[in-house]
């Protein structure tokens, strides 16, 4: 149930999913913490960093892969506000 749940937060596209997700990455279960950092990346929200960062520590593989799989999208999303603020 909290897997569902993580995932459709991230579904969602709202801002204010990012600090229950961030609080799912420390859920008892890999299924959650996993679809927690996914559902993160979906949302590409900075503030969602320094947690899946130390997600990458995580004693499951998949969770590192997927708090991996989430730096790099909220990466990809964020670089375009990056140049812009370069460029003014």
């Amino acid at each position: 149930m909290r897997q569902a749940a993580a995932v459709a937060l991230g579904e969602i596209n709202n801002a204010q999913a990012v600090e229950p997700l961030i609080k799912a990455l420390g859920d008892p279960y890999p299924e959650v913490r996993e679809a927690a950092a996914l559902a993160l990346g979906q949302l590409g929200d900075p503030r969602a960093v320094d947690a899946l960062s130390e997600a990458l520590q995580d004693a499951d593989q998949r969770v590192q892969k997927a708090a991996e799989r989430a730096l790099q999208e909220i990466t990809e999303k964020n670089r375009p506000v990056a140049r812009a603020i370069t460029i003014t």
